[in-house]
């Protein structure tokens, strides 16, 4: 059942037109070496000088070189497929050489999962016949046929995407090389629903000479991996306009990615790009809806909206007392007092501030609650329990890093060790929070880069554990064993060394334990470059190659066995890709009594691809 269940699992994550609205990408001529500059600023001579040292032909890597010739011409090979183009088009893209393609569906496909609603199917056998250029026609037409393409005025895939996760040069003929790709097609469905085709080709490529550079053409096409999802209608609906578009300022600040607002708001406030802020819901009025409180970056002012009965919000920032400019990056809603209200923490930088809530959504701030002056770094993330059992809840805070995302160098990149530490403060009642973090035993193994963190009783011994997440290395699972931890992340199997982001917690496999999703990040360029033995790494460190292996391989799925030890299911399950993943979660979208997941990704927004984010 897991296989099954799982591999449904890994089509939610990944399916964009199943979810809502298919969008074509869009591309720009902008730069693609420098990775943020302010408008208007110049790249200095020295920043060119070190991105050229870095660049591939300088570097020696010949697969990355190839890499850079095949994606644009991979890309717009297979936008013209979506588009039914004509063989001579579609020629432009093949080498001299070419050998033939394969199928680009399946001989025949097993329904893996149908709830009514959506329906997967993947690839039960593959054919290995290969079929020339005049064929590709007739195979593009199988392919879009269940678009409704490609007849007349018919519609076709209006999504592609595609990833090169391999790049290997063939050692005996150099100008020729390998290459795996992840490709997706996604769009109206010939039924009117929507249906998106994920899959993997193997494809080998032949470098030619063009005046004044070289250029890649494919050579063989192999089908090696195939799912379609079809869903009767969207899951969701996109409702952002129709509930918040009478906020004030909602177009110049909420339609806005922190991009726009770096390099324009008093860097003083503490305003970064990378946007590594969340939400917080919660009822704080009391009338059973509720509400949205969104942090925001230094200088612009946190906002507190209240759910109306109607759907829409009110903007209360102002009156409820939350609207102050600090930098504020996570934000909770609990009951502190056990007054029967949700009160509210927020952290900036290196504080957590409490909000006291009178009942009525409108909070008492006090900035002196919760202040460690030995810890300099920022806390990314807030996690509430009562793990003393003592009746009120107590707050562990995620610290990342020293001055900023990027202010302190993570030594060694695969398995850091070189973080400020996380904090634990237990709540002593009127006011009152005192710093227990050594105390209960959560000092140790604690110095790492950590995003997350979730309380959940992982070993069904009727206490509240702590599983914490880490960029840049291993996590920890901290065992709570009358109300003092050990970190036995390793030995339950559960230290998942990887670039971790966020978890989740739920009983995946519903066999009535508590299993974890963690978030972390897959990304191509690592998955190229770590198996490349020549370039990555000398021979001999074979060991460190595979630990920045695992640190791209993407999201982790571990399946308790019973007693609070993991089983690592990610790959066999296919719940691995989730992208360049932030805070994937854990819900049963289709009320069928099983753990779905979504997967948010992404990085720095724009229009450009790069290629990997």
């Amino acid at each position: 059942m897991l296989a099954h269940r799982t591999i449904a699992l890994r089509a939610l994550v990944l399916a964009g037109a199943v979810l809502g609205s298919a969008s074509a990408a869009q591309d720009d001529d902008r730069p693609s070496d420098i990775l943020y500059l302010a408008p208007g600023e110049v790249p200095t001579a020295g920043i060119r000088a070190s991105i050229e040292r870095r660049a591939p032909k300088t570097a020696g890597w010949r697969s990355e070189e190839m890499h850079d010739l095949a994606y644009p011409e991979l890309k717009a090979f297979v936008e013209r497929v979506a588009r039914n183009v004509s063989v001579n088009e579609l020629s432009r893209y093949l080498a001299p050489s070419f050998a033939g393609t394969t199928h680009f569906v399946p001989e025949s496909l097993e329904q893996v999962f149908d709830d009514g609603s959506t329906r997967v199917r993947i690839a039960k056998s593959y054919s290995t016949k290969t079929y020339g250029r005049d064929d590709i026609p007739k195979l593009v037409a199988e392919l879009t046929a269940p678009f409704g393409g490609p007849r007349a005025g018919s519609s076709s895939p209006t999504g592609t995407k595609v990833k090169l996760f391999t790049s290997v040069v063939d050692p005996v003929y150099p100008r020729r090389f390998n290459t795996r790709a992840l490709v997706r097609f996604d769009g109206k469905a010939d039924d009117d629903g929507l249906l998106q085709i994920n899959s993997e080709w193997d494809i080998s490529w032949e470098v030619l000479e063009r005046e004044p550079d070289e250029i890649a053409r494919i050579r063989t096409i192999a089908l090696v991996r195939y799912e379609d999802i079809r869903a009767r209608a969207p899951i969701f609906a996109e409702i952002t306009d129709a509930v918040l578009s009478g906020v004030p300022r909602y177009a110049s600040e909420f339609l806005l990615g922190s991009g726009e607002y770096h390099f324009r708001t008093d860097s003083l406030n503490g305003n970064v790009y990378s946007g590594l802020v969340g939400i917080a819901i919660g009822d704080v009025n009391g009338d059973g809806r509720d509400d949205l409180f969104v942090p925001q970056h230094g200088g612009l002012p946190n906002r507190m909206l209240i759910h109306r009965a109607d759907g829409t919000v009110e903007d209360v920032s102002e009156k409820s007392g939350l609207a102050v400019l600090e930098d504020t990056h996570s934000a909770l809603f609990l009951d502190v007092d056990n007054d029967g209200d949700q009160d509210i923490a927020l952290s900036w930088f290196n504080s957590i501030v409490i909000g006291t809530n009178d009942g009525t959504g409108t909070f008492a701030l006090d900035r002196r609650a919760l202040v460690d002056r030995d810890t300099i770094g920022e806390i990314k993330s807030l996690a509430a329990a009562d793990w003393d059992a003592d009746g009120d809840l107590d707050l562990y805070a995620c610290v990342y890093s020293n001055l900023g995302p990027l202010g302190t160098i993570p030594v060694p990149y695969y398995d850091a060790t070189n973080a400020p530490g996380n904090l634990a403060w237990r709540n002593d009642g009127e006011g009152v929070w005192t710093n227990v973090t050594d105390e209960i035993g959560l000092g140790e193994n604690n110095n790492k880069f950590s995003y997350a963190a979730i309380f959940d009783d992982f070993d069904n011994d009727r206490d509240l554990d702590l599983y914490v997440v880490n960029d840049f290395g291993r996590n920890n699972l901290y065992r709570n064993d009358d109300g003092r931890f050990h970190d036995v992340a390793v030995e339950a199997g559960a230290d998942d060394m990887a670039a971790g982001m966020g978890v989740s917690a739920a009983d995946i496999d519903n066999d009535g334990d508590v299993d974890l999703y963690v978030t972390n990040m897959w990304s191509s360029a690592g998955r190229r470059i770590a198996t490349q033995d020549g370039n990555f790494r000398a021979a001999r460190d074979a060991e460190t190659r595979e630990n920045y292996l695992r640190h791209a391989r993407g999201n982790t799925l571990l399946l308790n066995r019973g007693d609070g030890t993991f089983d690592d299911v990610t790959v066999e399950s296919g719940a691995m890709n989730g992208g360049w993943a932030w805070g994937a979660l854990t819900v049963d979208l289709n009320n069928d009594g099983f753990e779905d997941v979504y997967s948010p990704n992404g990085f720095i927004s724009g229009d450009k691809n790069t290629g990997d984010l």
